[in-house]
């Protein structure tokens, strides 16, 4: 049944027993007479109309008289004009009855809506204040409300908890009540100058709690109510501390910043500037005011370093986190500054880089200091290269000084000076000119790398000879150049006098096509010079000395000391080599008479030219030696008694074809006697030999002079020459 009654609410429901109370009317209608089927008509038509509203309530009265006047046309047409009467009454009411309906409707479904948006709205309220309760009592800034004589009527969790006072202890009670008299009367004076003004305060409030100091940002706003009347005052304050603390560590931090003289920069990414300390400020000539964000460090950097900057750097610090090494600054002034960089990576949360941070160091005292250190290191270089190359130096001139105190003759001193000089200038030739003993003219001794100039020159060619002093020339037409030098469009040339015991002896030239000659090279060649000089002054001095030792002064040939040494020398090697060795004693015939006859002084000259011819007439080997009073001697190396008898006869042939002359006048011919022994024949000791021949020779003379007489003969002299006079005597 209750669903029956639901469904006739609906509208198919409200239709069909419209419908059927239409019919019910119509029916009832056309039944009884017509004053009762108007009045059923008309409730008929206004219950449609109080349902269906105006327009269908009209249309079923319409339709009811219609049957009305239908039922009376059939029934008595004497009452059709009633009828008539009654059916337009019946429309008229049932659209007015429809009319009315329909406005108590329409306020009915206002009032329903009204009524269900004031729940809602309320329903709204309630959630919206939950909401703000909520917001309010889980929000991090302490939140009050106070009344119009500033006692607090509302405060939030974390005002209780920040203040260490529950919250039913703030209601009704002023600040000073609350917090006391210090901390409480400047909160008071701020609420009442809210409430009495209407103005927002904003103030800082500092308090103290169990050691702890806490500063707090309060903003105080009016509370007004409909009228826009001060109805209270609201109270947001805000802990500050820790950014008051990390406000005070920037600060810190910023005036360490800007104390270092190291430049401190942040930029984004793309090399914009964020953050530039003092330091990079002044290098860059960032004015306050300046856009950061509008200026990039690339634009400050040389081009190249710039490019690394982006390529290098950012790249590497972004995979790795840091980045360093060494670039350049252009200050504000263009001029460039080299520094040390370290670039650091700083990424966000989820791991991208958000901002790239650098050191950047001057390092101009730096590479000032590097480049002195690089210039010291070169000039050590240089100086540990001279050193070395002054001791290698020194070392090759102690060498030459040694080996030139061991040699024996000029020759030997050439070769050392050749080897020891090759050393000392490399790439540089060199000549070693003597003075002769006429001292008019300077002649080459020896030279190495085949030098250029003349073999042989006046003293006076040479600058160095004429000062006395090293003379050094470069190639040039204002260069004085010695003319004994051949001139050159590229070169140097070093003169160096070579001295000893105060005389000149001669000079060393040095010459080069490719190397500078410097001051060094002079140290050097005087040094060489020197030495040089001494050690020849040296050998000569030797010389001079071992040939008074050895020589004979009269004719020059050695004496009797030398022929001892050399034949003993001679027949100990004859001995190893299993050679033979040959003596000649040799006697002027009558040297006496001759000496009667033209004087000692024509007898040494006869001597003297004896010597000479005995000299030209011997191998390189052969040692002609004076022996004593008018006796020769000559040693023959590896000569036999055969060849030594036949080179025997020979000698006294020339001996006797020189014609000898004194003061002009011939001194006519000249003979000789000759004894010739031999080793082994005649003995191994050299006393045995020359004992052999000078039994030879008294044979020889005692068989009549002008002969040769071989030892093993000594009793049958060979024959004698063709007959000639002994001496002719002018």
């Amino acid at each position: 049944m209750v669903k029956r009654l639901e469904w006739l609410r609906t509208g198919r429901g409200a239709l069909a027993s419209t419908i059927a109370l239409v019919a019910v009317a119509l029916l009832l209608i056309y039944l009884t007479p017509t004053a009762v089927s108007i009045i059923l008509g008309v409730l008929a038509a206004w219950i449609v109309a109080a349902r269906h509203g105006a327009r269908v309530g009209t249309g079923s009265a319409i339709v009811l008289s219609a049957v009305v006047v239908y039922g009376d046309i059939r029934r008595d047409l004497a009452t059709l004009a009633a009828s008539v009467v009654g059916c337009l009454l019946l429309i008229a009411s049932a659209w007015a009855a429809g009319t009315i309906a329909d406005r108590v409707r329409r306020s009915r479904k206002q009032m329903e809506d009204t009524i269900r948006d004031l729940r809602s709205a309320q329903a709204k309220l309630a959630a919206s204040e939950q909401r703000y309760r909520l917001l309010v009592e889980n929000i991090t800034d302490s939140v009050h409300v106070k009344d119009t004589s500033a006692r607090f009527v509302m405060v939030n969790s974390e005002t209780a908890r920040a203040a260490g006072i529950p919250k039913d202890r703030f209601i009704g009670r002023t600040a000073v009540e609350v917090y006391g008299p210090e901390t409480g009367r400047k909160a008071l004076d701020d609420d009442l100058r809210v409430i009495s003004t209407g103005e927002i305060v904003e103030t800082e409030e500092t308090w103290e709690r169990d050691g702890k100091v806490s500063v707090a940002h309060v903003r105080k706003m009016p509370l007004r109510d409909a009228a826009g009347q001060v109805a209270g005052v609201v109270t947001v304050a805000r802990d500050i501390t820790a950014r008051r603390n990390s406000e005070q560590e920037m600060r810190r931090l910023t005036s360490i910043l800007d104390a270092t003289p190291d430049f401190v920069v942040m930029m984004s990414p793309t090399g914009a500037l964020l953050y530039a300390n003092q330091s990079a400020r002044a290098c860059l000539g960032i004015i306050p005011g300046t856009t950061l964000s509008q200026m990039n460090l690339r634009n400050h950097m040389p081009e190249p370093f710039a490019k690394m900057l982006l390529t290098v750097a950012m790249p590497t610090a972004a995979l790795h986190g840091a980045w360093a090494g060494e670039a350049a600054i252009i200050r504000h002034d263009g001029t460039r500054l080299p520094t040390s960089q370290v670039l650091l990576a700083h990424r966000t949360a989820s791991g991208e880089v958000d901002h790239y941070s650098t050191i950047i160091r001057d390092i101009t005292e730096l590479k000032r200091a590097e480049t002195m250190l690089v210039s010291t290191n070169q000039q050590l270089v240089v100086r540990t290269q001279e050193l070395e190359e002054s001791n290698r130096q020194a070392s090759i001139l102690r060498e030459l000084g040694d080996l030139l105190q061991v040699c024996t003759n000029d020759t030997e001193a050439y070769g050392v000076l050749r080897r020891c000089a090759s050393q000392l200038f490399p790439d540089v030739h060199g000549r070693l000119y003597l003075l002769r003993q006429s001292r008019n003219a300077m002649e080459i001794a020896t030279e190495w790398l085949t030098s250029s100039g003349d073999h042989a020159f006046a003293p006076n060619d040479c600058w160095a000879l004429r000062r006395g002093s090293p003379h050094m020339s470069n190639s040039g037409e204002n260069d004085l150049t010695c003319h004994h030098v051949q001139k050159r469009e590229h070169g140097s040339d070093l003169c160096v006098p070579m001295h000893a015991h105060g005389e000149v002896l001669g000079l060393l030239h040095l010459s080069s096509d490719s190397v500078q000659l410097s001051e060094a090279h002079q140290r050097t060649a005087e040094a060489v010079a020197e030495h040089v000089g001494l050690a020849l002054a040296n050998l000569h001095l030797r010389e001079t000395l071992r040939n008074q030792a050895i020589r004979d002064a009269l004719t020059g040939l050695f004496n009797r000391r030398y022929l001892e040494e050399t034949l003993t020398r001679e027949l100990s090697r004859a001995r190893r080599n299993r050679h033979s060795v040959a003596v000649m004693m040799i006697d002027l015939d009558h040297l006496k008479l001759f000496n009667d006859r033209y004087g000692h002084e024509a007898g040494d000259v006869l001597l003297h030219e004896v010597g000479m011819v005995l000299q030209q007439n011997v191998r390189v080997e052969d040692v002609v030696c004076r022996y004593g009073g008018d006796e020769f001697a000559i040693v023959l190396p590896d000569a036999d008694l055969q060849s030594a008898a036949r080179r025997a006869q020979e000698i006294a042939d020339r001996v006797k074809e020189r014609r000898i002359e004194y003061r002009g006048r011939p001194l006519g011919e000249s003979t000789i006697s000759v004894g010739v022994a031999a080793s082994p024949e005649h003995g191994d000791r050299s006393d045995e030999l020359i004992r052999a021949a000078d039994q030879a020779l008294y044979a020889a003379k005692r068989a009549g002079r002008d002969r040769v007489q071989v030892a093993e003969e000594s009793e049958e002299p060979l024959p004698k020459p063709k007959a000639g006079p002994r001496m002719v005597v002018a």
